[in-house]
């Protein structure tokens, strides 16, 4: 009896010991997987942090600073530079970013500079700022193996940098199904720049019927339905889950609406033929029948009302630009032109708005339906920006001068033909600059 119950004792040691590196290799998993979420939750603080410090630098800039070290307050720290040590004001909000994450200031260092790094389209920086953080992260298992803490290191770049290209049509929603959309006959081609959708829907890219859909480049965050369908061509395949990619237009200032109302609820019918001045239109412009409205080149403020034109009206105008906007007095109303509207149109070449033909306040609320249809003529140069609300567009436009941003986009239709090309014509679209990730 005492033999078999040294055998049992024998028997259990031997089990214990045999757990010993079972009980640390998996202590070292879970603590390997803390350190993992540490570094995931590093990088996106870095990531935000570094946005903020540079979105932070150009308002200074939209106040009249230049994009050098020390203009107007705007720093720059050659070097790493402890969030300790007081650094400039742009790069405390990248501190105080980081801190309010998690992240000790002991932890964080900034640095920033007007010299672009070395990354890929780094001609267009205009300035960026790096945000590094080293987490020390405490090891509940690993001190059996005679480690105490695993460093994480994360870092990330931001910059003020011209990016409207590589993309013209964007898709800004991130969670939208059919976020873009096409559906009918319809052929969407860009030319020297791509498109991009945002949102991380198993849906977010959806085509139905005959579709030709051609670009440069074809970036989804979510999935695409409808692509492998037999009457669908999409080319090149769409890169999905990837990064959403940033507004190319979010560093476009929105204009100062004056104060007052220059025309109030303003409506034409019939075979009306007149000319508009640029000024604030409160209660917006409505066309209708076959009438015929001329824009003399300026700002249009649409406080309210929005933009209508339906029937066989004819809108033209060259160096204008469309800010829709509200107020307590006038409700928001998205631009709706429908029917057999002939529309040639272009934004202005210089100033403060280039390149801006409509443009919604980013601050207008959601739920609307911007319509850009027709049977008629379709002549636009410049950018269509709704990034608060869905635009759909159809019709024939051949080598269109446009930028597509809005918050969805859709096309439908029996013969929507969509060719876009920033750079066509005499004065092609520049870029904008804006803040984004490029490391």
């Amino acid at each position: 009896m005492h033999r078999v119950n040294s055998q049992r004792g024998q028997a259990l040691l031997l089990v214990m010991i045999a757990m010993v590196p079972i009980c640390l290799a998996l202590g070292l998993v879970v603590d390997v997987g803390m350190a993992y979420y540490t570094k995931t939750s590093a990088r996106a603080a870095a990531q935000m942090a570094a946005l903020a410090a540079v979105q932070r630098a150009m308002d200074l800039v939209y106040q009249g600073a230049t994009y050098s070290c020390g203009a107007s307050n705007l720093g720059c720290e050659l070097s790493p530079t402890a969030c300790t040590s007081n650094p400039p004001l742009n790069l405390q909000s990248a501190c105080s970013y980081a801190q309010a994450n998690g992240f000790s200031l002991g932890n964080v260092w900034v640095d920033a500079n007007t010299t672009p790094p070395p990354v890929s389209g780094a001609p267009t920086v205009q300035y960026w700022v790096r945000v590094q953080i080293l987490q020390p992260n405490a090891l509940t298992f690993g001190i059996f193996s005679g480690l105490q803490q695993l460093n994480v290191a994360a870092s990330a770049v931001a910059a003020a940098a011209n990016m409207l290209s590589p993309n013209c049509v964007v898709a800004l929603d991130h969670s939208a199904n059919n976020a873009l959309s096409l559906n009918g006959n319809v052929t969407l081609q860009t030319v020297s720049c791509g498109i991009a959708v945002d949102s991380n829907s198993n849906s977010a890219l959806s085509v139905t019927g005959n579709i030709t859909m051609s670009a440069p480049s074809i970036a989804v965050t979510g999935r695409c339905s409808g692509c492998n369908g037999s009457n669908v061509h999409v080319s090149p395949a769409p890169t999905t889950g990837v990064q959403p990619a940033p507004d190319p237009l979010e560093g476009v200032p929105a204009p100062q609406v004056p104060s007052g109302c220059d025309h109030t609820n303003l409506s034409f019918g019939g075979n009306t033929n007149t000319t508009l001045q640029p000024g604030t239109y409160c209660g917006g412009i409505s066309v209708s029948g076959n009438a015929s409205v001329t824009f003399n080149p300026g700002t249009y403020y649409l406080v309210g009302g929005g933009l209508t034109a339906s029937g066989n009206t004819t809108l033209i105008g060259s160096s204008v630009t469309f800010y829709n906007t509200f107020n307590s007095s006038y409700a928001f109303r998205p631009v709706s032109l429908t029917g057999n509207v002939t529309l040639q149109v272009s934004a202005p070449s210089s100033g403060s708005l280039k390149d801006m033909l409509f443009f919604e306040d980013r601050h207008a609320p959601s739920g609307n339906a911007n319509t850009i249809t027709g049977n008629a003529s379709m002549d636009i140069k410049g950018a269509i920006y709704f990034p608060r609300n869905a635009l759909t567009i159809d019709g024939n436009a051949s080598n269109q001068q446009l930028i597509m941003v809005a918050d969805t986009i859709g096309t439908s239709g029996n013969a929507t033909n969509l060719t876009i090309d920033p750079n066509a014509g005499a004065t092609p679209i520049t870029p904008q600059i804006s803040a984004a990730l490029i490391q």
